[in-house]
Parts: C-alpha cells; sequence; structure tokens
C-alpha cells in the first residue's frame, strides 16, 4: 500500500470516500460508542428510549412511535438500527419487519397510498413466511377491502381470479400475501391502475387506515406480540427528496395514526 502524506486538510478530507463503508476488519475502523457510557451516550440505547415507553419518556402514554433515523449515507443507520431492533425483539416482544424502500418503491413515482400498502404488503408477507394464521373474519374484512374497494369491479374478478388459480391454497394468508403481492406489482407498473387507487384513497385517506391498522393488530396477535416494529430503510438513497417529502414527511400526522411502530 502506497501512503501519500495530505499537504493541507483539504486534500486529507478529500482523501475519504463519504460513500465507503468501514468494516470492523479495516484498518480505518473505530468504534466510537466503545468511548462512551453506553447508557447514556450510546446511540443504540437512545433509539430503544426514544421507542420503549417509559415514566421519563414526554409521550410515555402513546404505545406506537414513529421516529426517524437520519444521516449521510455510510454513517451507520442501518447498522444502528438493527442492532436496536434486535434489543426490543428479545427483551420488548416487538415484531420487527425491514422494507427496502430501493426495492419496493418505484424511485420516480410513489405517493402515501403506496407507501401504506407496501407496509401492508410486507406484513402479509411475513405472515406467510413464518407460517401464522389470522381468523378468517378478520382476514376477510381487509382482504376484501384491498380487493374490491381500491379497484373496478373489472378489476378486482381478474385480480382474484388470477391469484385464486395461481395459489396452492384457496383463503387464509397464503391467497392474501398473493393478492397483495399481485396488487403491488400492478401498482408499481400500471400508471392508470396507480392514479385510479390513489384518487380513491385520497378520497378517504382515513379508511386505508383503519384497515391497515384491522390488519396490524390480528398480525400482532399472530405473531404473539407486543406490537409490529416496521423500518422503512434506505429512504435516504431515493433522490428526488420531493417523493420523500409529499409521500412521507407531509403526511407523518397519518403515519402516526398506524399501530405499529416505524422507524
Amino acid at each position: 500500500m502506497t501512503h501519500i502524506r495530505a499537504a493541507n486538510p483539504l486534500e486529507a478530507f478529500d482523501a475519504f470516500n463519504p460513500q465507503l463503508t468501514i468494516a470492523p476488519e479495516h484498518p480505518w475502523y473505530a468504534d466510537i460508542e466503545s468511548f462512551f457510557d453506553p447508557a447514556r451516550y450510546g446511540l443504540r440505547d437512545a433509539l430503544h428510549r426514544r421507542i420503549v415507553p417509559n415514566k421519563f419518556n414526554d409521550q410515555f402514554d402513546k404505545p406506537f412511535r414513529s421516529v426517524g433515523v437520519v444521516g449521510h449515507r455510510g454513517a451507520g443507520k442501518t447498522t444502528l438500527v438493527r442492532s436496536a431492533i434486535a434489543k426490543l425483539k428479545d427483551q420488548h416482544q416487538f415484531t420487527p419487519i425491514v422494507i427496502d424502500a430501493l426495492a419496493v418503491l418505484d424511485q420516480s413515482d410513489f405517493a402515501f397510498a403506496d407507501v401504506i400498502l407496501t407496509l401492508v404488503n410486507a406484513v402479509v408477507a411475513e405472515l406467510e413466511r413464518v407460517g401464522a394464521t389470522i381468523p378468517d373474519d378478520e382476514l376477510q374484512l381487509v382482504r376484501l377491502w384491498f380487493a374490491d374497494e381500491l379497484l373496478s369491479k373489472a378489476q378486482s374478478t381478474t385480480l382474484q381470479g388470477d391469484v385464486t388459480t395461481s395459489a396452492e391454497l384457496s383463503s387464509g394468508i397464503p391467497l392474501f400475501a398473493k393478492l397483495m403481492a399481485k396488487l403491488s406489482a400492478i401498482v408499481r407498473t400500471d400508471s392508470q391502475t396507480r392514479r385510479e387507487i390513489r384518487q380513491h384513497i385520497e378520497r378517504e385517506p382515513r379508511e386505508l387506515t383503519r384497515r391497515a391498522n384491522l390488519l396490524f393488530d390480528a398480525a400482532a396477535r399472530a405473531f404473539g406480540t407486543q406490537q409490529l416494529l416496521i423500518v422503512i430503510d434506505n429512504l435516504e438513497k431515493i433522490n428526488n427528496r420531493n417523493l420523500v417529502d409529499a409521500a412521507i414527511l407531509r403526511r407523518a400526522d397519518e403515519l402516526h395514526g398506524l399501530r405499529a411502530t416505524l422507524i
């Protein structure tokens, strides 16, 4: 390795790649948290305190929280969050569900409705993954609304017919998971259907939130945990910041109404 001494602070600064992830085995790696008392200064524990209700928290009476984690790319946000949610899962019975925003959202065009559909899809997929079940009457209240209310009659009939044909089972979580996956794919690729769904939801956004909450409550019971902890990762990597602002930041009040903790 060739070493070149920087002649001034600017050259030293330019030598670093802000996008580079420094792993523990790298010679430049330094565990800054190890120099501070974790109970007082630890980043993981600070995030943990914001989420778990306690008498010193100004939102002690609110069981569901929304917490934003900001920082430059490569600063370690994902590592911090994963460390915190591991503790929340083990010690406080949270069910963590991590969503990669880059993978599931159309980076050129997404709105509040798309975000909620993404959350619902992720929860249903996790239910299917672990083999959890929800009583049919509770599941129907959610499934029929997403299939019948958000789509035209022709679209709904076609969608449910396609899903039922391909599903191994004709009811329950497996069918709902395939329906939501298909619906999410349509929203991402069919601009006309996407506009129609968004227009429908914007006329009654509270109903979308209510149906999502019915699922979240049922899912928490099915997982046997206190509540869901949904992480939307990589939002800072979406280049169009106006989309993030309009779909998430400006809809914070509605996101606060979800019966799940969001990071």
